[in-house]
């Protein structure tokens, strides 16, 4: 009888002592964001063992925890039985429920808690997906964000339902009613053939709908109505569009951005076979001034694309903001041909050609291509054969009556075509060289070395220079970044005809350009 007092005894003193820890005197606010940062474990790619070990810990972290309804919001359906004891301590809170692989799921899982829900995220066979918004579709009031996808081996499916309330869209192989999207912030849509893809007018029709979209990204675009309607020829402005992503078709492309105007700073990036008339209007970027055609100042070549980029870009910068357009192809489009379109080729003023990209430019196209660069100052040359590109720069601009008696298209008449000549061209010259303005020159390989570089194309380099120089239009700096063989010794001849020589070896080092 007299050891009866000592577990209480000893369960007080522990109390006391748990009660002069730091942790424990931190107040309830806290430690329930803490709590929350613990919650966020469930969702990783490790888990922990012990997933509510916390909630154990003492009465007082159990009374937080269970009286804050915030930290269960989050349903993971993957894990039936902690979702259960999730959607009980979530009390009235709105919910976020997700899948992120296929699980067997009804509509009598979701339906009590359909007025909450305020964010769904699932992964379902088609079966189980008719089946849930059969019973829920009704009763999503509350519904912020959808995103819904079914397996890549299963069918498509079209979904009796609509979301007007939604703001964020995201769909995977499954078709919904498109009629009733709008106000929408965000739209996904992926992987839906032609019979479940919405048409031309319905695409059309969202976007008026949704003056405030700022992320699009439409995979496969399949449209299976290209005939435009009254209504889809008038002007859609989607000015605060972040970045728009569109793969598919050029016919069912250059049939949605027809009449599409974006802000000055959207990113667009196209995934298209496309021809070189893709935009025969000009790029849909609307003007932040009065409508003139875009000034875009650097203009990316690549074997299978193109890109447009804002002024200041370093050459071969990758990074998203710094990009205005891009298209990519699995076969170079002849889009260079029709530069003029898409910006004012005056504006240009540097120029990059990626890797490879000089061996599918035939030699009038790249003749006529620096025919409208005429106020070019910088050249920027990945890995390629120099050959043709050295002859250019040699050339004399031609006339008229000598560009058809060489067979080659004089300079584009839609071509804004103003020549700033500078103060050091040779204004006694009756034919100027092609890229009057040409002030840099850089040759690198991204990542690598340039392999015989110094071998197979200094003479040519050293003899394309002499040549600028000795008719007055020079070049002041030229840059090989990783170029085999190039050394201060190997490259003193071009001392006599360029100001700077700028020689770098580290693997990493970018350009000055």
């Amino acid at each position: 009888m007299e050891d009866a007092p000592l577990p209480a005894a000893l369960q007080s003193t522990h109390n006391g002592l748990n009660a002069c820890i730091p942790i424990a005197k931190l107040p309830a606010e806290i430690l329930e964001e803490v709590f929350k940062i613990c919650v966020s474990w469930f969702y990783g790619t490790k888990k922990p063992k012990h997933r509510l070990a916390w909630t154990q810990v003492c009465c007082s972290w159990r009374l937080i925890s269970l009286s804050s309804s915030r930290l269960w919001q989050r349903i993971d359906l993957c894990d039936p039985r902690l979702a259960e004891v999730f959607l009980v301590r979530s009390k009235q809170a709105p919910l976020s429920v997700f899948s992120g692989t296929p699980v067997r799921l009804s509509a009598n899982n979701l339906a009590p808690y359909a007025h909450r829900l305020q964010s769904i995220d699932l992964c379902l066979c088609p079966n189980d997906m008719v089946e849930v918004f059969s019973g829920v579709g009704g009763h999503l009031s509350s519904l912020n964000a959808i995103s819904l996808k079914i397996p890549p081996v299963s069918h498509v499916i079209h979904l009796d339902v609509s979301f007007p309330q939604v703001r964020h869209l995201s769909v995977d192989g499954v078709a919904i009613n498109w009629d009733q999207c709008q106000n929408l912030v965000e739209l996904n849509i992926r992987n839906l053939p032609p019979a479940f893809c919405p048409s031309i007018p319905q695409v059309q029709g969202i976007f008026r709908r949704s003056p405030n979209l700022k992320h699009v990204r439409l995979e496969a675009l399949v449209t299976p109505c290209l005939e435009a309607t009254c209504e889809s020829k008038l002007p859609i402005y989607l000015l605060n569009v972040e970045d728009m992503v569109i793969s598919g078709p050029q016919a069912s492309i250059a049939a949605l951005l027809t009449t599409l105007k974006l802000g000055p700073q959207s990113r667009l990036r196209l995934y298209t076979s496309c021809s070189n008339d893709i935009f025969p209007h000009g790029l849909p970027q609307a003007s932040s001034t009065n409508g003139d055609v875009i000034r875009i100042p650097t203009v990316r070549l690549s074997p299978h694309g193109l890109r447009l980029l804002y002024d200041g870009t370093k050459a071969w910068s990758e990074e998203p903001s710094r990009m205005l357009l891009s298209i990519s192809a699995a076969q170079m489009p002849n889009i260079y041909n029709s530069l003029c379109a898409l910006v004012d080729a005056s504006c240009v003023t540097k120029l990059e050609l990626n890797s490879g990209v000089l061996y599918s430019i035939p030699f009038k196209d790249l003749i006529n291509l620096f025919a409208n660069l005429g106020n070019l100052e910088t050249l920027c040359t990945a890995l390629n054969d120099l050959e043709e590109l050295c002859t250019v720069l040699q050339m004399s601009l031609p006339t008229t009556a000598s560009a058809s008696s060489l067979s080659l298209s004089p300079i584009s008449s839609s071509c804004s075509f103003k020549i700033n000549y500078g103060s050091n061209s040779n204004s006694n010259s009756v034919q100027p060289l092609y890229v009057p303005r040409l002030r840099n020159l850089s040759f690198s390989k991204s990542a690598d070395r340039w392999w015989n570089f110094k071998d197979r194309w200094l003479t040519t380099i050293a003899a394309c220079l002499k040549y600028r120089q000795s008719r007055s239009y020079p070049v002041h700096t030229i840059e090989f970044l990783r170029c085999q063989g190039i050394s201060t010794t190997s490259t003193k001849e071009l001392a006599d005809f360029v100001s700077q020589v700028v020689i770098t070896e580290d693997i990493g080092t970018g350009s000055l350009f």
